[in-house]
């Protein structure tokens, strides 16, 4: 940018290079800071960033919190309802809400106080269609057909709501984000449930001295739908980065980057992207399972803020008969960190052998992580040519055209960008599935670096789509889930019974919806 004179570069620098165009670093966070300079005083060459380390670890066990604990009193205060929040197996948000009075314990009360721990919900929801059918787990019917499980809040993910310009609401209503226990007595947690088993190998990469830096970049589409249901986007065009098509809903997105920013959730950039209706917005990275946790959030609020405004906005991958315009896409952002080591707060990703296991492990199970990344059959519209999103196992320095597109940044700005993951992925699953598959050669450095990678020493540097030699992603949901069937490592670090649920529920998932997606009709489309 070329800033004006007025605004002194000696007076405002930035903590960490911006990203490049609609890219979210993943680099540490960035932030501008007042540098007040004395006389005779020189500006350092390379301005620090501020990354606090070590960032939380998993415990090994969840710790119940005490039903009188002070700190849940406390987050409970002046809110009037309380929503218990938890991912299902596609990412979509269900929840039960209870009034406040309840959790409290209040002088007078009428009724006998719920401890917040012993939330139930029940036990096959997991088993659920997108719209909700049951699709049975022996699991589920054995030991007490359908039974309850509980719901395992997280309090440190407790967040007040946002009024959404409601300045006559009556009612605060908080949130917490939960898991889900196990089946038995003897399970305390549901390994299978999204958020447990990204904790799962969360703990696997901290038992590394390794914690993952990262953040989701999703694009949706904004609309309307007429008297007969048919979606209408909220502009036709497909006017990339136009200011004055930005400039139309302006407010409303500034509107929206405060109730994130009340939710714990900052903005990097928002632009408008290449398809109809269609926006993109960037957001900070966070360590651990904040960014799958700040991904949900995300895209499960963005839904009800612009609902109040009386639109849609949608995550689905193409949810328009748009012929020349980009798909939904998630990409995810990321880099690995040392903790607990001598090497505490360096950047893995500026190591090129490291750099090399992590991308060699990506690469060799992208079919298998092609069905949590591309979970849906109209996700398949994605994965042809000059979509964007990669249709081969391939690695580029900037490369937009390839799944793992690297951005060198020296020592503390380096991070990988995977571009297989489509905005209606699960970001917990996502997140997991990346973690098993990078893990896979973590420790073995090739001696050769990159020369070792498929792609070459310096990845491709032309387009993934024109290179013959690249090996070809799956282009249908059914070729992927046979792929993360057939993945044995896969199934060792997400667990058989995982792999399983979740193979049943998206095969009747494809005969909901006629059938899957085929290369000619993703291509006519």
């Amino acid at each position: 940018p070329a800033w004006s004179d007025s605004l002194s570069r000696s007076r405002c620098s930035p903590a960490v290079a911006a990203p490049g165009p609609g890219m979210a670093s993943a680099g540490p966070s960035s932030r501008w800071e007042e540098v007040p300079l004395g006389a005779g005083e020189e500006e350092e060459d390379e301005a620090k960033p501020v990354v606090s380390y070590p960032p939380e670890e998993p415990p090994a066990k969840r710790q119940k919190e005490d039903p009188a604990s002070p700190r849940i009193e406390e987050l409970l205060r002046g809110v009037d309802f309380v929503r218990f929040e938890f991912t299902d197996l596609h990412g979509i948000s269900r929840s039960k809400c209870v009034p406040a009075r309840h959790l409290r314990q209040e002088r007078g009360a009428a009724t006998e106080r719920i401890n917040p721990q012993d939330m139930f919900i029940y036990g096959g929801v997991l088993g659920m269609s997108t719209t909700s059918v049951p699709i049975m787990f022996d699991e589920v019917l054995d030991g007490g057909c359908c039974r309850n499980v509980p719901l395992l809040p997280d309090w440190s993910s407790f967040r007040v709501l946002p009024a959404l310009g409601r300045k006559e609401a009556r009612f605060t209503t908080g949130r917490v984000l939960c898991s889900m226990g196990g089946l038995s007595a003897e399970e305390e947690e549901l390994p299978e449930h999204p958020r447990n088993l990204c904790m799962k190998l969360l703990g696997e990469l901290r038992a590394k001295n390794l914690a993952i830096l990262g953040t989701f970049e999703y694009e949706f589409t904004l609309g309307k739908k007429n008297a007969s249901g048919e979606l209408k986007p909220l502009f036709s065009t497909r006017p990339t980065f136009s200011t004055t098509e930005f400039s139309r809903i302006e407010d409303m997105l500034y509107e929206f980057d405060a109730a994130l920013l009340e939710l714990g959730i900052e903005v990097h950039t928002m632009n408008i992207e290449y398809g109809q209706g269609q926006v993109e917005i960037t957001t900070k990275p966070v360590f651990g399972i904040a960014s799958a946790d700040n991904a949900f959030t995300f895209r499960s609020f963005a839904k009800e803020f612009f609902a109040r405004k009386d639109l849609v906005a949608t995550f689905m991958c193409k949810p328009l008969d748009d012929p020349h315009g980009a798909c939904n896409g998630g990409h995810f952002n990321h880099s690995l960190w040392a903790v607990g080591a001598s090497a505490e707060g360096a950047n893995m990703f500026a190591d090129e052998g490291f750099t090399c296991s992590w991308i060699k492990g990506a690469l060799e199970h992208s079919n298998a992580l092609q069905a949590l990344a591309a979970p849906t059959v109209s996700c398949y519209n994605r994965v042809v040519a000059w979509s964007w999103a990669p249709t081969s196992a391939s690695w580029g320095v900037e490369n937009r055209t390839c799944s793992l597109r690297y951005k060198k940044g020296g020592k503390k700005g380096s991070y990988l960008e995977w571009r297989a993951p489509s905005a209606s992925a699960n970001p917990y699953l996502v997140l997991a599935g990346l973690l098993a598959g990078g893990l896979h050669f973590v420790g073995d450095r090739p001696a050769d670096g990159f020369e070792s990678l498929p792609c070459g020493k310096d990845g491709l540097r032309g387009s993934a789509y024109d290179d013959s030699e690249a090996c070809p992603l799956p282009t249908n949901l059914t070729t992927s889930l046979d792929a993360l069937k057939a993945d044995s490592y896969m199934e060792s670090m997400l667990g058989s019974r995982f792999i399983r649920w979740f193979d049943k529920v998206k095969r009747k998932e494809i005969e909901s919806v006629g059938g899957d997606a085929t290369v000619e009709s993703c291509q006519q489309q």
